[in-house]
C-alpha cells in the first residue's frame, strides 16, 4: 500500500472551467485590452494554470459566442497572453477521482465536465467555475474572482519584493546615484523603481540609522517612501490574506486516491518542464513498500500515460506540457493601469498633486 504525500504548495494551482474562462477573456478585452487579476497572476507566476485539452478546444471553438464583436481580439489575447502560461493535460485518466462521491455524481449530471473535475481532485487545485453542475456539487468555486484577486496580490508581493531586492543589496551611495535619473525615467519605470526603493525602506523604516541615511540622500527618496508607502502596506496585508485563503481552501480529494493521482499531485507541486522529476524523486515523497518497489510502480504509471505525464528528458517527467514557449509580455500601459486600479484608495501622492504614475 502506498501512502499519500503531504499537500501544500506556495503557488496556488488553478483549473478553469470553459464558461468561466471565456468570461474572463471577454473581460480582458475591455477598452481594447485590460489586464485582469488572473492575467497579472499568471504573468507574474502568482498562480499555476492547468487546463485539460477539452477546455482548450471548447474555448477555442466557442469563444466567439461570448466575445461577440471582440472575437478577433479575444482569440488573440487567449493565444498570446493566457495559453503560453498554461500547462495542458491532453488526457486526464478516467480512474482519477473514481472514489470521490462528487465526481461520481457529476458523471451522471454532466460527463463533459469530468476532465476538469478529475484533474482538480487529483492535484488539489482550485476549479474556477460558473457551471452549476460543478458548483452545486462542491467541485467548482463560483467565487473565483476572490481567488484570482488573491493570486494577483501574491504576485504583486513577489513583484515588489523583487524590485526591492536590487536596492537592498546596493550601497546607499549607489542607490543615490541611481535616483539621479529617476525623474527622467518613463512613468511605468518610475513606478517600478519607486516601489522597489520604497519597499526596501518600508521594511527597514523602524531603524533610525536607516532613516537618517535615507534623509541624507535628499528629498527624492524620502518622497518616494511617503508617496508609495501606503500602497506597500496594502500589498503586505493583501499578501497575508491571500496566503490564508490558499491554505484554507484547497479542493479535497476522496479518501482512496489512485497511484496516478498521487504522482500527478507531486509533479504539479514540485516539478515543471524546466525542472522535471525522476521516478525515484516522486517515490521518495510516498510511503509504504520499499523505495525500490515504489520507484518501479511510479515509473510504470508514468510510462503508461504518455498523454498525461510528459517525459521531458530521459527518465524525467512533468505533468502535462506547456502550450507554447512563445511568451508575450503584457503591455506596460496595461500593467500600470492595473496597478493604479488595484490601489485606487491608497495610491494617492502626498507631496505632489498628480496621479502616480502619470499616463
Amino acid at each position: 500500500m502506498i501512502g499519500e504525500p503531504l499537500r501544500g504548495h506556495p503557488t496556488p494551482m488553478l483549473i478553469a472551467d470553459a464558461g468561466m474562462f471565456m468570461g474572463e477573456i471577454a473581460r480582458s478585452c475591455r477598452d481594447g485590452g485590460t489586464t485582469t487579476s488572473l492575467l497579472w497572476a499568471l504573468h507574474m507566476e502568482g498562480a499555476k494554470l492547468y487546463l485539460p485539452r477539452e477546455i482548450v478546444d471548447e474555448v477555442t471553438n466557442r469563444l466567439h459566442r461570448r466575445a461577440g464583436p471582440n472575437t478577433e481580439l479575444a482569440l488573440s489575447r487567449f493565444t498570446r497572453f493566457y495559453l503560453p502560461h498554461a500547462i495542458i493535460v491532453d488526457e486526464v485518466p478516467a480512474t482519477w477521482g473514481q472514489h470521490d462521491e462528487r465526481v461520481q455524481a457529476l458523471a451522471l449530471r454532466d460527463p463533459t465536465d469530468l476532465p476538469s473535475a478529475r484533474l482538480s481532485v487529483a492535484i488539489g487545485a482550485f476549479l474556477l467555475a460558473e457551471d452549476p453542475d460543478l458548483v452545486d456539487l462542491g467541485l467548482g468555486t463560483k467565487s473565483w474572482l476572490v481567488i484570482a484577486h488573491a493570486a494577483a496580490n501574491s504576485a504583486e508581493y513577489t513583484f515588489v519584493a523583487a524590485g526591492a531586492a536590487v536596492p537592498s543589496v546596493l550601497t546607499f551611495q549607489l542607490a543615490r546615484s541611481a535616483l539621479g535619473g529617476f525623474v527622467k525615467a518613463p512613468p511605468f519605470l518610475q513606478f517600478v523603481i519607486g516601489v522597489g526603493l520604497a519597499y526596501g525602506i518600508y521594511r527597514a523604516r523602524e531603524s533610525s540609522q536607516v532613516r537618517k541615511a535615507a534623509k541624507r540622500f535628499g528629498s527624492n527618496l524620502v518622497e518616494a517612501v511617503d508617496r508609495y508607502g501606503p500602497s506597500i502596506a496594502e500589498v503586505m496585508s493583501r499578501h497575508s490574506q491571500a496566503q490564508a485563503l490558499f491554505t484554507a481552501r484547497v479542493t479535497a480529494r476522496g479518501s482512496q486516491a489512485t497511484l496516478g493521482e498521487l504522482v500527478a499531485e507531486i509533479l504539479a507541486r514540485r516539478a515543471s518542464h524546466d525542472a522535471p522529476l525522476l521516478a525515484e524523486d516522486i517515490a521518495r515523497e510516498l510511503s509504504g513498500l520499499t523505495l525500490r518497489e515504489r520507484t518501479q510502480l511510479v515509473r510504470r504509471e508514468l510510462l503508461a500515460h504518455p498523454n498525461t505525464f510528459t517525459q521531458v528528458t530521459r527518465g524525467r517527467f512533468a505533468l502535462g506540457r506547456p502550450h507554447s514557449a512563445d511568451l508575450s509580455m503584457l503591455p506596460p500601459e496595461e500593467i500600470a493601469d492595473f496597478l493604479r486600479r488595484s490601489h485606487r484608495e491608497t495610491w494617492t501622492p502626498k507631496a505632489t498633486g498628480g496621479p502616480l504614475p502619470a499616463d
